[in-house]
């Protein structure tokens, strides 16, 4: 994907190729120097799914609401916004602010990226965290145009949000990346996905210099964003290095300021003694599992098997003795540092001792036909990571005691994910990472016909209570529906949960603002880079 003209990304190219060679931080001034762990996939921010796309997707493009340094949400475009006595309308109000072109941002914009995230050609793969809005599910099943949405700039400063029914978090929605305005006199057409292809008119506090494949992304501050004299770094630089033991030696010659890399936990006890001031580990959102593929037809369809699984698993010894990287074992569906642990249900199991469970999954396995002496033959694929190996040998051998022969298959990050979209999968290593601190980005998924339900499960009642989660008028009712909704999907056992992440970052001691938080949201525009004259 080219983003500059031919002349100037093949000397863009010379001079990345010599930095990637050498070693060397750019000669810019204050300039942040990030691992981001993948290659970009897209930077359009309703078509991007990758954490490493959103790293750089945040920069680039402020949404109405937007996230400060510790995570908590506060205004973006929208400088105050209020809602309708009966939960059924919320209207915010636009700031003064300009796009990079110097154009200014107005509702009109808002309105045009709503509906373009609703729209079926965009492909959006959130679009139904926003179905709460009047008319949004028929937009994006192609049964009503764009132009039904119910979202209406009443003036230059002012959108109107309407929704179906109220909604118990819509409103944190407006701070993810598939909400964001975007600039209708630039793109033109709501059918246009070529316009991020070349240097995009954008709203945040940083603007696209060039994106060299594979090479390199680079920012630079976006003189025309609302909040410009705050934004002390002036160019930001990402890598896309997915090897981590490749990002520890990058880091290590202090040619990076940040790795988005999770540190491979063999280093990590090294590095904490080492270099105890870069080495960040903090509990996030993130729930790392086991997605079993429970199509018609496919082994793992069969609940008897996948409940034997899952009570076979030791978590403990993954997190204490394989990993020892400062994950928690759970058996639950949602981390428990969501909402601090409003959320989070223990299977029943989890009290019973090794061999309860094991003579349990024997029998759930001979009901299902199988045996040690007539195995389940199962594929596991992971994305080639070496922790993630590590966790799938040693469950694979856990497995093996209960009649399961599992055969590993590694891809690189990209495919596995690809792969798991399309339903080319058996048992698939999953993680989830939400944007907002709310279940719902966790158990809709597995909501019957939702468009990020790659399993296949379905079940009324679970749908039911996610939908009255979703509607409920008061937090106390909201939560009541999502442990119902929770408990049934692990009755169902609808992924295989083996542990809560904890993210374990290098991140420069240098680095001034930069704040750990479960979110794992880390906005550049409150980051300042001190003494980078004095690095090698």
């Amino acid at each position: 994907m080219k983003t500059a003209t031919s002349g100037a990304l093949v000397r863009a190219l010379k001079v990345s190729a010599l930095l990637m060679a050498f070693g060397s931080p750019l000669t810019l001034a204050s300039t942040l120097r990030i691992d981001n762990a993948g290659e970009p996939g897209t930077l359009d921010p309703q078509q991007a799914q990758g954490l490493w796309e959103n790293h750089i997707l945040q920069e680039m493009y402020e949404p109405l609401l937007t996230f400060d340094a510790k995570g908590n949400i506060i205004p973006g475009l929208a400088s105050s916004w209020e809602t309708s006595a009966d939960g059924r309308k919320i209207t915010f109000h636009l700031r003064d602010a300009k796009w990079s072109d110097g154009q200014p941002i107005t509702a009109d914009d808002a309105v045009f990226g709503l509906q373009r995230t609703l729209l079926p050609d965009t492909a959006n793969p959130n679009a139904y965290y926003y179905y709460p809005i009047l008319n949004a599910e028929q937009i994006n099943q192609g049964k009503l145009p764009a132009s039904a949405l119910g979202v209406k700039a009443l003036d230059a400063h002012t959108l109107e949000v309407t929704l179906t029914r109220p909604n118990s978090y819509i409103l944190a929605e407006f701070a993810a990346q598939p909400s964001v305005p975007l600039p209708k006199h630039s793109i033109k057409s709501l059918t246009n996905h070529s316009w991020s292809a070349r240097q995009p008119v954008v709203s945040g506090p940083y603007l696209l210099d060039h994106w060299n494949p594979h090479v390199d992304v680079l920012l630079k501050k976006n003189p025309s964003f609302y909040n410009a004299d705050k934004v002390s770094i002036d160019n930001v630089v990402f890598y896309p290095i997915e090897d981590p033991l490749s990002a520890v030696n990058r880091y290590r010659t202090h040619t990076l300021d940040i790795s988005y890399n999770q540190i491979p936990s063999a280093r990590l006890a090294e590095l904490r003694k080492d270099m105890p001031s870069d080495v960040q580990v903090f509990p996030s959102l993130s729930h790392y599992y086991y997605l079993p593929n429970m199509k018609q037809g496919q082994p793992l369809a069969d609940k008897r098997i996948r409940e034997a699984m899952n009570m076979t698993v030791q978590r403990e010894v993954i997190t204490d003795k394989v990993l020892r990287n400062g994950y928690v074992p759970t058996t639950s569906i949602l981390p428990r540092t969501m909402s601090k642990g409003a959320y989070a249900v223990d299977a029943d199991f989890q009290s019973w001792p090794m061999s309860q469970r094991l003579e349990r999954a024997r029998e759930l396995m001979k009901e299902a036909g199988y045996d040690k002496d007539h195995p389940l033959a199962l594929e596991m694929s992971f994305n080639s990571l070496d922790d993630h190996r590590r966790v799938a040998v040693a469950m694979a051998a856990m497995w093996k005691q209960i009649g399961v022969n599992v055969t590993l298959q590694t891809r690189d990050v990209a495919n596995h994910y690809n792969s798991v979209k399309l339903g080319q999968f058996q048992l698939a290593r999953h993680g989830t990472i939400p944007s907002i601190d709310n279940p719902v980005e966790m158990l809709a998924m597995f909501v019957s016909g939702s468009p990020d339900n790659r399993s296949g499960y379905t079940n009324p009642e679970f749908d039911r209570h996610v939908n009255s989660a979703i509607t409920a008028m008061s937090p106390e009712e909201a939560q009541r529906e999502w442990q119902a909704a929770q408990q049934i999907a692990m009755n169902d056992v609808v992924e295989i949960p083996v542990m809560d992440m904890a993210m374990a970052y290098l991140v420069s001691p240098a680095l001034k603002g930069w704040e750990p938080n479960p979110l794992d949201v880390h906005p550049l525009r409150y980051v300042s880079l001190q003494n980078q004259s004095t690095q090698p």
